[in-house]
């Protein structure tokens, strides 16, 4: 925003955090008391199949099924901070809507009929603000939704709300100086991961289904970049699947990082059941809008053999896994083994790095080649932030005006931004006299870089450097 603009980031923050919490409190007020206790269960507990067969036997109604799981958003709000715009009026409307349908047709509208379904802050829903945590996209509401949420409204979903992100979608933290810090669903003392925090934690807590994306009632949709949707639902105990690229529409999804392609952003769904996932990426897989987007390669049914053969590691030689990562891999290890699965433990390859060799070129060779022989996993986070970085995060933060940093990211923000020199001399500190092996290489791919360099750091990340780390041509 404009420095001396009378409207400040506060300003922002005030009035969207205002129109959420008065939503709130009216549909607190106007849902049945009962939908806040036990009578609710029964909704909050089924997947979005058992939803829509309750519905379509005239068991369930559409705006019964929406009364619980808004009490549920609403208490996992109280609780978490994890919503972003709300929509809960309109999802009413819409419920009962799809109930006079069903009265006088006797048919469900389709797959997702009468279950809520949650996005992420990045998706345009009609008549709301997509404000990717950034108070200069507040108070511009979009005119269009997105290809994917049409594509659940055309299936009966019923949109509810949207969820929290992380600042600039770009750190493993959901937070931003707009909505604020999403916690952990089952510690205060916790986060709920990023970038989309909001979806894991609504997900947890069973504030929508799941089907696409992190809630328990239907199914939302979230979009992932450089960082992945595994670390929410990792934190919060949720089902996820980031897809390959051009499997999911991103027509009408915002983003951070306009023209940027080289390492490309893709939407996923989140759930509480691989059921769930299933019917999000049966639902969006492949299905174009008047853009041509994505690729026309719908969803096809996996066929496996009874036995599998799975691969394992405890620890990929660069982030030390902490003791409860490792267990629940070992508890999944022992699952698939006494299912009859075949598992077999591996540990990742390592290999000599020529490119961080060069730009350590004062260096005592010895030194270089023990700076470089670390696994692939920190060559792989190597050319990330070297690809990540090349233009020093400028158009990353283009948007941010005068919105603080949160502390996770300005580290990121600001390092690039440092001279060479500085840079690199902290970097051969760090080698050299405390043995770091991890972060020199990080540091140093940290910086800005002309667009003939861009290109050779971007053809790394397909090229075999990764896995063998044959040089460059």
């Amino acid at each position: 925003m404009w420095p001396f603009s009378s409207h400040s980031y506060l300003d922002v923050t005030c009035r969207k955090q205002t129109q959420r919490d008065d939503a709130i409190r009216v549909a607190r007020a106007d849902i049945p008391q009962e939908c806040f206790g036990a009578h609710a269960e029964p909704y909050l507990r089924a997947t979005a199949q058992d939803i829509v067969e309750r519905i379509s036997k005239g068991e369930w109604t559409a705006s019964e099924v929406l009364d619980a799981y808004i009490s549920r958003a609403i208490h996992a709000q109280d609780v978490t901070n994890c919503l972003t715009e709300v929509l809960f009026a309109e999802a009413r409307a819409q419920a009962k809507a799809l109930d006079a349908e069903f009265a006088q047709t006797g048919k469900v509208r389709g797959p997702l009929h009468g279950v809520p379904v949650t996005f992420k802050d990045t998706f345009d829903i009609k008549g709301h603000d997509t404000t990717l945590g950034f108070s200069s996209h507040a108070v511009d509401p979009r005119p269009e939704d997105a290809l994917v949420v049409l594509l659940v409204r055309d299936a009966g979903g019923i949109p509810i709300c949207k969820t929290n992100l992380s600042q600039l979608i770009f750190f493993f933290e959901c937070s931003n100086p707009i909505w604020g810090r999403t916690l952990n669903p089952y510690s205060k003392s916790y986060s709920s991961g990023g970038t989309s925090g909001g979806e894991a934690a609504l997900l947890a807590m069973d504030g929508a289904v799941s089907a696409g994306g992190p809630t328990s009632a239907a199914r939302s949709v979230q979009s992932s970049g450089c960082i992945t949707p595994q670390i929410p639902a990792s934190f919060c105990g949720i089902y996820s699947l980031k897809p390959g690229w051009s499997r999911i529409s991103m027509t009408g999804m915002q983003g951070t990082w306009p023209g940027f392609e080289g390492i490309r952003t893709v939407a996923g769904p989140m759930g509480r059941s691989v059921d769930d996932i299933e019917l999000a990426a049966r639902l969006v897989f492949g299905k174009q809008g008047t853009e041509y987007d994505p690729a026309p390669l719908p969803y096809r049914a996996p066929e496996m053999p009874k036995k599998l053969r799975f691969g394992f590691y405890l620890s990929d030689n660069f982030v030390k896994p902490s003791p409860a990562c490792q267990c629940a891999v070992l508890e999944t290890v022992e699952a698939l083994r006494k299912a009859g699965h075949e598992c077999l433990e591996f540990e990742l390859p390592e290999g000599s790095d020529p490119l961080l060799a060069r730009l350590l070129a004062p260096v005592r060779r010895a030194d270089v080649l023990r700076w470089a022989t670390p696994t692939s996993a920190k060559r792989a986070m190597e050319i990330f932030i070297g690809i990540t970085a090349a233009d020093k995060y400028k158009t990353l933060s283009a948007d941010l005006g005068n919105d603080p940093l949160e502390p996770g990211v300005t580290p990121l923000v600001v390092g690039p931004r440092l001279p060479g020199w500085f840079r690199n001399s902290v970097a051969w500190l760090l080698g050299k006299l405390y043995k770091d092996e991890v972060f020199p290489g990080t540091m140093c791919a940290a910086c800005e870089k002309p667009v003939v360099e861009y290109h050779r750091w971007v053809r790394q990340s397909w090229s075999p450097l990764i896995v063998n780390n044959s040089p460059p041509r």
